[in-house]
């Protein structure tokens, strides 16, 4: 793969990493959680708890790209590992899940684009984009198609800014918010117990997903066996700490009546926020959203790229555009996959419990990779760059936690594990046939 350049630093591992993680979970979810969920102010120990398979996950995947630091890091980890048969099935399926989040986040972005201009006073306009939500999601699909196939230096610039949009407006809500903070408040929004907390961090989960992003691009990343493990640490760290604070003075600033009433963050900071503010953390959380599309594209593109260089599907995919040295073909493909997930399903919710379940799938293979890297591929192990103490233990917990939430989506949705598993079957078709 060394026609695609190494270009991208530590900071814009960090980007890459937050602006994949941090969507519409933080700002919508916190508080939506209550209508399936009640624990009022206990939201915020379930974001604690969540944190848990997190940081167990994340610490897998920077060992393992501190070894294996190449593009395409699902399919390669679970190759090297389990066999080349196992990491094509992983690969697929995980392609299916970032396809089927690329749909969702578009669509989720296109209403909360409904909502800003709602807020703003231009119900026409924001009535227009509600009756063609789907149109609009393919057309943001393809911008941020664009700016991927435009090379990596504008795809920088891009997240960078988005990175720097969407700090700021978590900061402006956080600390304005604190002042009006109440303990008493806080404890008073309490509802419900363990039960309910150990439930809300399984939904919660979600809003952690996508930390995994960078180490797909591990060919463009400079010094990658160091540079990608401490970025996917040091931002699963901020964004954990971020996400405390959130869930903290939402709890705190107000009863638990006014807060669900209120439905989203951005609305709760109409209590403290003057109207621009208010505005402006609405135009956030469309950014939390939107800054996903290009991580997500730039990252599913470089698993077919993998896996065409492999062989394992059509070679045309791993050919790479001499002007932008960016995978034209890959890109292309993961757009227009996610372009027809919009048009056939056209719900956010649909969308989103299929990434769950394939994303949880590739989770519970990567953090079992983990557990045996040690065991089966000691030469593998010998040469990362990361090692950690009891690391066996600390995937065997991501294993667990990962496999245990993948049961409680498979059992509760049998109709979307059913659609999984056909995905699942039809990939296997596709390995014999190419084979």
């Amino acid at each position: 793969m060394s026609s695609l350049q190494r270009s991208l630093t530590l900071k814009d591992v960090i980007v890459t990493v937050f602006t994949s993680v941090v969507g519409g979970g933080i700002f919508i979810l916190t508080v939506e959680i209550q209508h399936s969920i009640l624990l009022g102010s206990n939201v915020f120990f379930a974001y604690l708890l969540a944190a848990i398979p997190t940081f167990l996950i994340a610490l897998c995947y920077a060992v393992l790209s501190s070894s294996i630091a190449e593009s395409g890091s699902e399919y390669l980890y679970a190759k090297l590992i389990l066999g080349r048969r196992i990491g094509f099935i992983t690969a697929w399926i995980y392609f299916l899940g970032k396809a089927t989040v690329l749909a969702a986040i578009s669509l989720g972005s296109a209403t909360l684009c409904s909502n800003f201009f709602n807020t703003l006073g231009w119900p026409q306009a924001s009535g227009f984009i509600q009756a063609h939500l789907s149109l609009l999601a393919c057309f943001l699909i393809l911008v941020f198609f664009l700016i991927n196939l435009l090379g990596v230096s504008l795809y920088k610039r891009v997240q960078r800014m988005m990175f720097l949009l969407l700090v700021l407006g978590m900061l402006v809500y956080i600390v304005s918010g604190l002042p009006h903070f109440k303990l008493a408040q806080f404890q008073s929004n309490q509802m419900g117990g363990w039960q309910e907390i150990v439930q809300a961090a399984a939904v919660i989960f979600w809003a952690y997903i996508g930390f995994g992003n960078v180490t797909n691009v591990g060919d463009e990343v400079k010094s990658p066996e160091k540079t990608l493990p401490r970025g996917i640490l040091i931002a699963v760290t901020l964004i954990t700490i971020l996400y405390l604070c959130i869930a903290g003075v939402t709890y705190g600033v107000m009863p638990l009546d006014q807060i669900i009433a209120a439905g989203t963050v951005p609305a709760i900071s109409a209590a403290f926020l003057s109207n621009p503010f208010v505005i402006y953390l609405i135009f956030t959380a469309f950014i939390a959203l939107a800054s996903d599309l290009s991580p997500l594209l730039f990252a599913s593109s470089r698993i077919l790229f993998a896996l065409a260089e492999d062989r394992a599907i059509p070679s045309f995919l791993v050919r790479v555009n001499t002007r932008f040295q960016t995978p034209h073909y890959a890109l292309g493909a993961i757009a227009l996959v996610g372009i027809l997930v919009v048009l056939l399903f056209g719900s956010f919710l649909a969308s989103l419990l299929i990434t769950d379940i394939a994303i949880l799938f590739t989770f519970t293979i990567i953090t079992f990779t983990s557990f045996l890297l040690k065991f089966k591929r000691r030469e593998i192990y010998a040469r990362a760059k990361l090692h950690l103490p009891a690391f066996w233990l600390i995937a065997l917990g991501g294993c667990i936690f990962s496999l245990a939430l993948l049961v409680i989506l498979a059992i509760s949705n049998p109709t979307t594990l059913l659609f999984v598993t056909a995905w699942g079957l039809l990939g296997g078709i596709v390995y014999y046939l190419k084979k």
